[in-house]
């Protein structure tokens, strides 16, 4: 690898806790790609409101300095030995979920211009999705994977690229709340291409294109039924559960109405959940950055066997749409601080140089 390549990384480092701004400093060009890793030389980055919480909150209590960020987009700079050639070579264009939060390695936070990824949390993309719009899918894709697939969560079916030949016996629901939000949005086509019918909840402007994700029936979280609303299409027997994509008191407030009265459920929720629920409810937290470590089944599922094609045939497209306010590691804190006040249907997006 050419020393002038090392010598370029940089990177928007947090460097002490709570750290304001961020830093753009040197870093560590990833040269030893460790085993079943790929590294990417990024071309863009979305910002999460994870990435908010970790500068401002200490959330994970993280080593310092250390690097945010978990959506990354760009191409392939080198695979480890232990991938087979078939699947990723040098070039490729990509997505990527980068998981520091979870390795607590910092060639692995997105906010750099090469950064190291497990080769189960990377998916070809298509010439015709860009890098801004790639970049918004991968952490949501994670989370909503995990919390739709995952054994101690929801357990659905995996999705498929084709319809079952046999129609099931009977119809299945699930309930995605919050399907404006990106996990949301994820969640809908996940479960869509699960062959599961999907109730969501979206503000009322973004009704059409949550339908046209896939949602069968889309309610406006704001109306004071809207728990009513959702039971005269699912009962007891037909419900497999919630995945909850908000996460806030407001948001399970009408849920565990829903679970009350259909005489509980399981719920895979973004945040924690409280304390005291409905009865024969199980609420569990989804934790993405722990895929690799408690459901590498899922990963491979969804990242190597269903994504690549999905995102090929339009199974799966990006959204909420990207909102790419400009270009540089140095822009990255102008996007945490937009992420801080509360942005909803878009994502907010850096082009890296």
């Amino acid at each position: 690898m050419p020393t002038d390549e090392k010598e370029r990384n940089q990177a928007a480092w947090l460097t002490v806790p709570k750290g304001y701004p961020l830093e753009v400093l040197g870093a560590e060009f990833p040269s030893n790609v460790k085993p079943d890793h790929v590294i990417i030389r990024v071309r863009a980055v979305a910002i999460n409101p994870v990435d908010a919480e970790m500068q401002e909150h200490d959330i994970f209590e993280s080593d310092y300095p250390c690097i945010l960020g978990c959506d990354a987009s760009g191409n392939v700079f080198d695979v480890s030995e232990t991938i087979p050639s078939t699947r990723f070579k040098e070039g490729d264009r990509v997505l990527a979920e980068c998981n520091a939060i979870g390795s607590r390695d910092v060639t692995e936070g997105a906010f750099q211009r090469y950064v190291s990824c497990h080769a189960d949390l990377v998916s070809k993309i298509p010439e015709r999705i860009s890098f801004d719009e790639a970049s918004t899918l991968p952490l949501a894709i994670t989370t909503a994977a995990q919390g739709l697939y995952g054994k101690e969560y929801l357990n659905l079916p995996y999705p498929t690229l084709d319809p079952p030949e046999v129609s099931r016996p009977e119809e299945k629901w699930v309930l995605i709340w919050g399907g404006d939000s990106s996990v949301g949005s994820a969640a809908i086509q996940l479960a869509a291409a699960s062959y599961v019918n999907v109730i969501t909840t979206a503000s009322k402007r973004h009704h059409n294109w949550v339908g046209a994700l896939g949602a069968n029936a889309v309610f406006d979280h704001n109306e004071p039924d809207v728990d009513q609303q959702i039971l005269t299409l699912i009962n007891i027997r037909n419900f497999l559960g919630v995945l909850d994509a908000v996460g806030t008191p407001q948001a399970r407030a009408p849920i565990n109405s829903v679970l009350e009265q259909l005489g509980g459920g399981v719920v895979a929720s973004v945040l924690s959940p409280p304390e005291n629920g409905p009865k024969n409810t199980r609420t569990k937290m989804i934790k993405p950055s722990r895929i690799i470590q408690d459901d590498p089944e899922v990963a491979k599922a969804i990242f190597r066997d269903f994504l690549p094609n999905a995102l090929k045939r339009g199974l799966v497209k990006p959204a909420p749409q990207a909102h790419v306010i400009g270009e540089g590691l140095d822009k990255i804190q102008s996007g945490i601080d937009m992420v801080k006040k509360g942005v909803m249907g878009h994502k907010v997006v850096v082009e890296i140089d």
